[in-house]
Parts: structure tokens; C-alpha cells; sequence
């Protein structure tokens, strides 16, 4: 008996109804099908992918060129401002010991109070007086702090990559006057953008919101210059503070110390008159009209030499108020050796610039291969 083999059809010549349904492929399938497709592409355009990511390195690399920057020397200092000063009642009462009972209320402004005082501690009066005080360090150099700004704080660096002339006027720059005032206005001129650039490089504030303690910071290229920044303006806006708070105290006194050196000027012109009268009476006893003048002189005197142990008085008073009510500036720290460093990462550009390459790739060959699938379909 022969037995016939038979090939069984495939499945594509099979009718719909009898084709075999296989099972459809779970998710994680697909995801993996898919991944190994994706990782398939990009290893045919490896070369794509090296390419930008080199490209990205380079662009690194050209941005650290043009905005590397030597390690930053951070400086700063907490202070605090004391409330104080002289008060309507002090006032009033020092004006009625001075017989001025006419003047009255507050003497302190709001200057220091709020954003006022962050506002006026970047002045350009005050920014002008600090730059143009005179420093000291290593114990033998003194010179304007903005001599030493212009030379150490970066500006000539920078200046050579955008203007190698102007870099070199700006190294030959040199301030002699103290005095803004006597600036001409080429010196003015030269003066402004050394001041805003110490402007932007300072940053105060609170250092807590519950706290009244002040936060003062600068960095530069030199740990020196950080510092003298700090000290100086911490002393010129001490001065200014303490001045500003005390200001009608300061007038008060100086009003009565003048008024005190014209009584004191007339007390002694009253004394020689008297003198003189007495002179003349002693050889002139007959001359009745010589001794009324002696006792109107001698009167006379007593009066202004009452006034003036009075001004006096009032000076005395005025000195030891100005001492008392003088609100004080305290620092709480300041800075010292070693100073804080902040260090420029040069390798966080390049970091960036590969990674911002891979994907510069990856977009290229999606767009390769969609481009591609189109064309065939068409």
C-alpha cells in the first residue's frame, strides 16, 4: 500500500476563516521592538552622531574662550544700623534749653529706612566717593582705589578681546583728584564705566527678612581689591550715615559755636572799654560824664559776659548730645584671609555642547529616515 505525503497550503493561500490567529505582541514587545530599531538607526548614522557631538564640543570650547574668567575672589560683610539718634522729645528739650522753644517733631528722615537705603547705598555719590578715596595696602602702596580697580579688577582682560586700543588707553588711566567736583568732563567720562561696573558687581542685602542684619558682597580677580572695596565702602557709608542722622544736631553747633566766639569777641572789646573809662577817671576825678560811662560800659559788659557763659552752656550740651545721640554703624563681620573663591568650570560648557550635539544629531536622522520612508512610499 503507498502512502501519498501532502504539503500542507500556507497560511497566506488559506481562506480568512482558516488562517491560524496567532497571539498580537504585549507592549513591552513592542517597546523593545521598537528601541532595538531606533538603536539600529543611529549605529548606521554613528557618523552623524559623532559630527554634532564634536561640533557641540567645539562650540564649547569657543564660548569658553570668549567668556572664561580667572577665579573670582569673593569679599563680603554683615552690618547692622542702629535705630537711634536724636528723637522729637531730645530735641525739643535741647531747644527749649536753648531758648528756641519754637522748634519741635523729629529730626530723622526716612533715608535709611526700606529700599531707601539699598537704593542710596548704589548712589552715584556715594560709588564716586568710595572709588576715589585713597587705600592702602601691603603696607608700602597708596593710591585712589580706582587706579587700583582699573589695573586689578578685570577690566583691561576684558577689554582685549573687544577693543585692544581701548584696552591699552584703559591701562594707561590714571586718577590724581579726589574731588569729583574739580573732574573735567573727559575725567567724568572715564569715571562712569568703571563706576557702573562696580555697581554691578556689588550685591546687598538683608539677610533675613525677620533680621535687621546686612549682607555686603563683591568678588573680583584680586583678593585685595575684594577687600578694599568692602572696608571702604563700609567706612564712607558709616561716615554718611552718622553724619546724615546727626546733621541738625551738627548745625545746632556749629551755629552756637559762632555765636559763642562773636560774644566772646565783644565781651573782650566791652572789657578794654571799661578799662579804658577807668584809666580816664582816675586822672579826670572831676569828670562826672567819664563815671556814668564807666558804669554803662561796665553793665554793659556784665550783660554779654552772662550771654556768653550761657553760649557756653549750650555748646557743652550741644557736644555731649551729638556724642549720645549719634546712631552707631555696627559690623558684625567683615572680611578676612583667606577670602571665599569662585572658580570658573570650564568643563560644563563642553558638557553642555555634546549633549546639545547628540540631540542635534538624533533630530537629523529621524528626519533622514522619515524623508527616506516618504520617498520610498511615493
Amino acid at each position: 500500500m503507498t502512502q501519498i505525503l501532502t504539503t500542507p497550503p500556507a497560511p497566506e493561500t488559506l481562506p480568512e476563516t482558516a488562517r491560524p490567529h496567532l497571539p498580537a505582541p504585549s507592549g513591552a514587545a513592542r517597546a523593545v521592538a521598537s528601541g532595538k530599531k531606533v538603536l539600529a538607526m543611529l549605529r548606521r548614522h554613528w557618523l552623524i552622531l559623532l559630527t554634532t557631538a564634536g561640533l557641540g564640543a567645539l562650540g564649547g570650547v569657543i564660548y569658553n574662550y570668549f567668556n572664561e574668567i580667572p577665579t573670582q575672589y569673593s569679599a563680603a560683610a554683615v552690618f547692622n544700623l542702629d535705630s537711634g539718634g536724636m528723637g522729637g522729645n531730645n530735641i525739643s528739650d535741647l531747644a527749649s534749653a536753648l531758648g528756641m522753644g519754637g522748634l519741635s517733631g523729629p529730626t530723622d528722615g526716612n533715608m535709611f529706612a526700606g529700599n531707601n537705603f539699598f537704593l542710596l547705598f548704589s548712589s552715584k555719590k556715594l560709588s564716586n566717593q568710595v572709588l576715589l578715596s585713597r587705600v592702602s595696602w601691603d603696607s608700602t602702596h597708596n593710591d585712589l582705589l580706582v587706579n587700583y580697580y582699573i589695573q586689578r579688577s578685570g577690566m583691561i582682560r576684558e577689554a582685549e578681546k573687544e577693543d585692544p586700543e581701548g584696552a591699552e588707553k584703559l591701562a594707561r588711566l590714571r586718577f590724581s583728584k579726589s574731588n569729583p567736583a574739580s573732574f573735567t568732563l573727559k575725567e567724568m567720562t572715564s569715571l562712569v564705566p568703571i563706576r557702573e561696573r562696580m555697581q554691578a558687581n556689588m550685591a546687598i542685602n538683608l539677610l533675613d527678612k525677620k533680621a535687621s542684619f546686612i549682607e555686603l558682597k563683591t568678588s573680583t580677580d584680586s583678593d585685595t581689591l575684594s577687600k578694599l572695596i568692602v572696608d571702604t565702602w563700609l567706612a564712607r557709608m558709616a561716615t554718611f550715615y552718622r553724619d546724615s542722622k546727626s546733621q541738625k544736631t551738627r548745625e545746632l553747633l556749629a551755629f552756637n559755636e559762632r555765636r559763642q566766639d562773636s560774644l566772646y569777641a565783644r565781651m573782650a572789646g566791652a572789657d578794654r572799654r571799661v578799662a579804658a573809662s577807668m584809666n580816664y577817671n582816675q586822672y579826670n576825678i572831676y569828670d562826672q560824664s567819664g563815671k556814668i560811662a564807666e558804669q554803662r560800659q561796665a553793665q554793659k559788659g556784665t550783660m554779654i559776659q552772662g550771654l556768653y557763659m550761657q553760649s557756653v552752656q549750650a555748646v557743652d550740651a550741644l557736644r555731649n548730645s551729638l556724642i549720645r545721640d549719634t546712631p552707631l554703624f555696627t559690623i558684625i563681620d567683615e572680611p578676612v584671609y583667606p577670602l571665599d573663591t569662585i572658580k570658573y568650570d570650564a568643563h560644563q560648557p563642553i558638557k553642555g555642547g555634546i549633549v546639545i550635539g547628540l540631540l542635534v544629531g538624533v533630530l537629523i536622522i529621524v528626519l533622514i529616515n522619515v524623508l527616506r520612508g516618504s520617498s520610498q512610499v511615493a
